[in-house]
């Protein structure tokens, strides 16, 4: 058997399937939220409270996002931005890089690169 057993339900609260900036949020918030534009946040709302990884940072842990995608892409953005829009990269790349993670590593070299 097994002694210790947690059970994850990753759907949001008002659909079974997630968009990834809606799951992604899930994934670093620990709450359910809507389907439509929640990217750190509930449709644009703000969750009052911090994502897994700002706590860990802010406890001093070290934290590293990593992602063979975009790194301010919805699933691994999420967990160091909020942003009204998922495809406001540049802006979830400088929220992203002010939060100061250990490790921060994948594509999407021309969001953080200045003009």
């Amino acid at each position: 058997g097994l002694p210790h057993l947690g059970i994850y339900r990753g759907h949001l609260r008002d659909a079974l399937a997630a968009s990834s900036n809606a799951g992604g949020t899930i994934h670093a918030y620990g709450v359910k939220v809507g389907q439509d534009k929640s990217f750190g946040n509930d449709n644009g709302a703000p969750l009052g409270r911090e994502s897994i990884a700002r706590e860990a940072l802010r406890r001093g842990k070290a934290v590293g996002i990593v992602s063979s995608a975009t790194v301010a892409d919805a699933g691994t953005g999420t967990f160091l931005a909020d942003a009204p829009d998922r495809k406001k990269y540049e802006a979830i790349a400088l929220q992203m890089l002010e939060a100061r993670p250990h490790v921060l590593l994948g594509g999407g070299e021309q969001f953080f690169l200045p003009k």
